[in-house]
Formats: C-alpha cells, structure tokens, sequence
C-alpha cells in the first residue's frame, strides 16, 4: 500500500508542478471567434456573478487572451487531476494536511 501511496503523490507532485507553471498570463474563460456580418470578431466567454458574459477582444490581443484561456483550461484540467489523486490518497489513509 505504501508503495501504491508513493507513486499517486508523484503524480500529485508532478500535476501541482504543472499548475503552478499554467497560473503565468492565465484568463478564465473560452476564446473564440465569430463572423458577424461579414466582419470576424474574437470573443472571451466567461461565467461572471452565475451569468455568461462575452467580452469582445481586440486582433492586436487576440493572441495573448487565447493563450490565457488555453492556459486556463489546461489548470481546470489539472485541478480536476490533482481533486482525484488527492481523493485515493485519502481512501488509503493518507493525511493530506501537511
């Protein structure tokens, strides 16, 4: 069991190393973009105050908010990663406040 332990809190190393390296330039939300009457436009779509709001995004931004939103998406998905092993780490007995 020790053993199984040790290897799930690398894991959890490695995805807390990752997170840490994502929070750089991070934006919350979804990026994309859209034709509106033969004009494109650059979208940042986010949940704010249990609402969806869209905020328009300038061309000259458009790279630095899409990595922003890569950069957030790719920290959800290690929170997720970092909720489960922390979850298996507990079923084994393992105190998690240290």
């Amino acid at each position: 069991m020790k053993n199984s332990a040790d290897k799930i809190m690398n894991r959890r190393r490695a995805a807390v190393a990752a997170a840490g390296k994502e929070l750089r330039g991070v934006i919350a939300g979804s990026f994309f973009k859209r034709s509106l009457k033969g004009r494109v436009r650059y979208c940042l779509s986010r949940m704010q105050d249990g609402k969806q709001r869209q905020t328009y995004v300038s061309e000259k931004d458009t790279g630095a908010v899409k990595r922003g939103a890569r950069r957030y998406a790719r920290l959800m998905d290690l929170l997720r990663e970092i909720g489960e092993l922390n979850l298996e780490l507990v079923k084994m007995g393992v105190d998690l406040d240290y």
